[in-house]
Formats: structure tokens, C-alpha cells, sequence
């Protein structure tokens, strides 16, 4: 494997429609063969389900037996549960990714209205930093170009 990514994000679930080659140990297992040491795949599962036997947990337990820290959404059944003591909670934070301060928003020609990373670059020392605690992290070469290609092809469409 000669290219090694900080993030690869795996966007292609949607309700009951899997595409069954992007669900199994293999595909997981060259997905984490093109991460740099300390890097995150991020999956958007967009499905119908929840529980034991769904989709969303076979894809997780799959996802697990190729990594060894899996962090996933709450299922319906565990926000309810949690709701009967929203009282005793402290929120400590209401934010999302990427960091407000780190996003603008754009309609971007027929693509339409987009949220825009600032700074690619700077997204990713921070999702490490949030994810990792780790300080000082630098960003491979090919996630600073993708950042100024995402900066000249919207820099004119943003507002901050």
C-alpha cells in the first residue's frame, strides 16, 4: 500500500440500500490498510434500524472486528431510555463537527447550500486533538492540498 490518508470518510449507506462490497472485514480491513498510523475512517450510516440484529449494528460489530476503538450515535432505544433523566444530565457542550469557528456556509453553483470547512488542514489537527489528544499534529501534504483546492474553488461563495 503505497497512499496513506489521515481520514477516509465512507458515505455510501443509505436506508435500506448497502452496497454489500462496502459492508464486509475486507473492504474495512483495506480501508484501515490506507490509514496513516493515526488515522480515522468515518462512516455515515443513514439507515432504518436500530438494535440487535439491524444493519446499523451489523456494520458496527463488522467495523469492530477490524478496529479496535469504534465510536457510534446513540440508537433510538438508548436516547428514550436517557430521556427519563434528561433532569441529572449536564451539557457541557452543544457543538458539531467541524467546529462552528471552523465552518462557513455557501451556495456553491447547482451543488447548492454547503458547509465549508475554513481550513481543512485545521479541521483535521482538531478532530485528532478531540479524538486523539494529540498535540501538535500535522497533517499529511495531501490533506493541505485538498484544503487549498477546497479554499479556491469556494472562497468566493462563503460567508462567514
Amino acid at each position: 500500500i503505497t497512499e496513506k490518508y489521515d481520514v477516509i470518510m465512507v458515505d455510501a449507506y443509505q436506508d435500506i440500500t448497502i452496497p454489500f462490497q462496502m459492508s464486509s472485514v475486507e473492504f474495512f480491513t483495506l480501508v484501515k490498510e490506507h490509514l496513516t498510523e493515526d488515522g480515522v475512517m468515518v462512516v455515515n450510516m443513514n439507515m432504518r434500524g436500530s438494535g440487535e440484529g439491524s444493519i446499523n449494528a451489523h456494520l458496527a460489530d463488522t467495523i469492530s472486528s477490524v478496529f479496535d476503538e469504534v465510536y457510534t450515535s446513540l440508537d433510538l432505544s438508548e436516547i428514550v431510555d436517557m430521556l427519563g433523566h434528561v433532569g441529572e444530565y449536564y451539557i457541557s457542550d452543544h457543538s458539531g463537527f467541524p467546529q462552528e469557528e471552523m465552518r462557513v456556509t455557501g451556495t456553491i453553483g447547482s451543488k447548492g447550500s454547503c458547509v465549508i470547512p475554513t481550513s481543512l488542514e485545521d479541521n483535521v489537527k482538531w478532530l485528532h486533538k478531540f479524538l486523539f489528544d494529540t498535540e501538535n499534529y500535522e497533517p499529511s501534504e495531501t490533506v493541505k492540498q485538498c484544503s487549498d483546492k477546497i479554499y479556491e474553488e469556494t472562497n468566493g461563495y462563503l460567508t462567514k
